[in-house]
């Protein structure tokens, strides 16, 4: 712990690990990058700068980890407002199917970083082909209206979903809390 760092294990895949952490301030890490998730990088966030308007930070680079700061638009903080809490999901969808789309699998979520970082996801290269994996379309579905469900805020937002989630929800609320 401290200011001491670990190696990732040794694995059969090359650069079979890879950690991105979340953090205050617009920004994102990436430990152990490769160019082709490097590349990935840039490309969703060139798609998140034509949606917004906003322009990127600076691509920086240090003892091996990759640091990008996206458009202020992001903050990946609590209370940031109804429109920085849809980009962010909206961003973080994106990176997870990327990511998928790639052949990594995300392994596990950690919140016990630094304080300036919100998470960091863990991912393992997957051994199974590429061709074999499929693409992957994730959806979101998140309390909604901010303070979390309360008495006069029980709203979900659904980001990024077909019709059949949107079904399957109303379905599940409506057998859970059938109205009277």
């Amino acid at each position: 712990m401290g200011n001491a760092s670990s190696e990732l294990p040794v694995a059969s895949i090359p650069d079979a690990y890879i950690a991105i952490s979340i953090c205050v301030g617009s920004k994102i890490r990436v430990m152990n990058v490769t160019p082709e998730v490097r590349d990935m990088l840039l490309r969703l966030d060139q798609e998140i700068t034509n949606k917004c308007g906003f322009t990127r930070g600076p691509l920086m680079e240090y003892y091996g980890t990759l640091r990008l700061k996206i458009g202020d638009i992001f903050t990946f903080t609590p209370n940031g407002g109804k429109d920085r809490a849809t980009l962010g999901k909206y961003f973080a969808l994106r990176l997870l199917e990327e990511m998928y789309n790639l052949g990594y699998n995300l392994l596990i979520s950690s919140d016990l970083a630094r304080q300036a970082d919100n998470a960091t996801w863990f991912f393992a290269k997957s051994v199974m082909p590429g061709e074999n994996r499929g693409q992957a379309r994730i959806c979101c579905i998140a309390p909604g209206g901010g303070g979390g469900f309360s008495a006069g805020n029980n709203k979900l937002v659904l980001l990024r979903h077909d019709e059949h989630i949107k079904a399957a929800v109303i379905l599940a609320l409506n057998d859970a809390w059938p109205m009277v």
